[in-house]
């Protein structure tokens, strides 16, 4: 059995992966909030520091 952990680590494979041939799956989740209605201008800058906001409006006024 110390056979198998140290062929493992010498692989950089889990043992599942080195004894079975199962790989790992990685699961990405990802979540978005839904809003009833888009958001304006307003609430977009309300919601962003004060720095995010000046860089905001600079963007706006192009």
């Amino acid at each position: 059995m110390d056979n198998v952990v140290t062929l493992a680590r010498i692989f950089e494979v889990s043992l599942d992966e080195l004894v079975l041939g199962k790989t790992e799956e990685v699961r990405i989740e990802r979540v978005v909030e839904k809003s009833e209605r888009p958001m304006n201008v307003w609430e977009f800058l309300d919601k962003h520091s004060e720095s995010s906001k000046s860089e905001t409006l600079m963007l706006i006024a192009f």
